[in-house]
């Protein structure tokens, strides 16, 4: 008998499906026990906890795309008002090569 390489092909993964399936027992559903009002309770605990750490990442991003934005739109530059009051609290970078001091 000729059978052409894509019907064996075919043949062997339909077959690793259903021992797959049979592995994880999905054939077997009937003889699943219902879970217990504490795992319920676990459970939903679990999925509250996971939706309030999603919410939190969903504030975290948006937070990290509005700072983007920011970056994007140009650095803003924060003058000093020229008053003598700024003067004297503005620090004064030293000149000059690095290790001297200026003179």
């Amino acid at each position: 008998m000729f059978f052409p390489s894509w019907a064996l092909g075919v043949a062997v993964i339909l077959i690793a499906i259903q021992i797959g399936r049979a592995i994880s027992g999905r054939y077997s559903r009937a003889s699943r026990e219902l879970p217990s009002d504490s795992e319920i309770n676990e459970l939903r605990q679990n999925l509250d906890a996971m939706q309030n750490r999603v919410a939190e990442l969903e504030e975290r991003v948006d937070f990290a795309e509005r700072l983007l934005a920011k970056h994007r739109e140009g650095p803003s530059v924060i003058r000093a008002p020229d008053t003598p009051e700024a003067r004297r609290t503005t620090p004064v970078p030293p000149t000059g090569r690095s290790g001297e001091s200026p003179s």
